[in-house]
């Protein structure tokens, strides 16, 4: 009973260290900025409003090479 405690604290712990570590760093081998984010999707335009002071508004339209799968991002 004892060893089943420790291996569920331990695999506990692990996945609370996974947890913390800041995202950035688990997506910064998928996430390529140089040709608007990814290899699959380009960018078609960008805007961005003011909603209030301070408070700002962005949305992307992306599309893929065959300008068959377009996305709206609202951020």
């Amino acid at each position: 009973m004892k060893k089943s405690i420790r291996f569920f604290a331990m695999s506990l712990v692990i996945v609370m260290l996974i947890g913390i570590l800041p995202m950035n760093i688990l997506a910064a081998s998928i996430y390529d900025d140089s040709n608007g984010g990814s290899d699959y999707y380009n960018v078609i335009s960008e805007k961005e409003w003011e909603i209030a002071p301070g408070v700002k508004e962005y949305e992307q339209v992306l599309n893929n090479d065959a300008g068959t799968r377009r996305q709206v991002l609202h951020t």
